[in-house]
């Protein structure tokens, strides 16, 4: 502190300073406002409030956004307006097919609805690509038209009525189909597979079950269905996921590199089964199979 400036000195200084201070507080007291906090608190929520009036536009609007199908982007649509469910025809892994007609036309349809909390998303939007892109072919179930709701997804195709080409299998018991039968189912298996391969579609879930008789003729054409595990190849692409039914699957599928020859080889079992009315190998589970496989040569019986 400087010499002569200090709280002693005669300067009046401090006493400036005190009277300063003391203005500063007299001001600062006169322009506090008396507290009311109830009512100046009240209107920063009066505005919540209002904003919360205005909120069901807003929540039309994101409800609107939900509803723009979350698998196949488009909006939702009521099913039930336009077809009458009928009795159940079958049941999978994700859902289950109906019978169902459409209102307009009186046409009857098999309805597949897919439970999207039990599906993957990716999965059925290709399962529907890949309808579309092969329906029209001659063995092959067309799709009419896919929508969507809130819980499912609805896959409506063609109606087979003559059942599973598995069934057909089971009725005849341990008896075997004749070789000139066995060449008819299996020629048309063939004409659908080259139909898909042609088309740049491996289905990789070939087996009888997946073969519909279009009436229940003893002669009724067979037609391919189940597109779930099916997929867009590009020549000589290999695939390393797990896929196809226990008694199907090839050694390619075990060593992690297949392509679409995997149908054929399914397509080869169906027939070992035909011929002789049980598989060329069977076990508990996959994976079993898997030694057994890796080395297997077999004659017919």
């Amino acid at each position: 502190m400087r010499e002569g400036k200090g709280k002693g000195c005669g300067c009046g200084h401090w006493q400036k300073l005190r009277m300063g201070v003391g203005f500063c507080r007299e001001k600062a007291e006169e322009e506090i406002p008396s507290p009311e906090p109830k009512l100046s608190y009240a209107q920063p929520r009066k505005k919540k409030v209002a904003i919360i009036i205005e909120g069901p536009g807003k929540h039309e609007e994101r409800e609107r956004e939900r509803e723009r199908g979350a698998v196949l982007g488009k909006a939702y649509g009521k099913i039930r307006e336009m077809f009458e469910m009928k009795e159940e025809l079958g049941r999978g892994r994700f859902g289950v097919t109906y019978r169902c007609m459409e209102k307009t036309t009186g046409r009857e349809y098999a309805c597949k609805s897919i439970a999207k909390k039990r599906s993957n998303g990716e999965n059925v939007r290709r399962e529907v690509m890949i309808l579309q892109h092969v329906s029209g072919q001659d063995k092959i179930v067309e799709l009419k038209g896919a929508y969507e709701d809130a819980n499912n997804v609805h896959l409506v195709m063609e109606l087979c009525t003559g059942g599973e080409l598995f069934h057909r299998i089971l009725s005849r018991g341990r008896g075997a189909h004749s070789e000139p039968e066995a060449a008819s189912i299996i020629s048309q298996i063939l004409s659908a597979l080259h139909a898909c391969h042609v088309m740049g579609v491996i289905h990789r879930d070939i087996k009888p079950e997946n073969f519909l008789f279009t009436t229940s003729h003893p002669d009724s054409p067979l037609k391919l269905t189940d597109f779930g595990s099916s997929l867009f190849f590009h020549k000589h692409q290999l695939y390393t996921d797990f896929v196809a039914n226990a008694y199907y699957l090839p050694p390619e599928v075990f060593k992690r590199s297949y392509g679409k020859e995997i149908d054929i080889w399914n397509a080869g079992v169906i027939l070992y089964i035909l011929l002789t009315g049980f598989p060329p190998f069977s076990a508990g589970t996959a994976y079993c199979l898997h030694p057994f496989l890796l080395r297997f040569t077999s004659d017919l019986p």
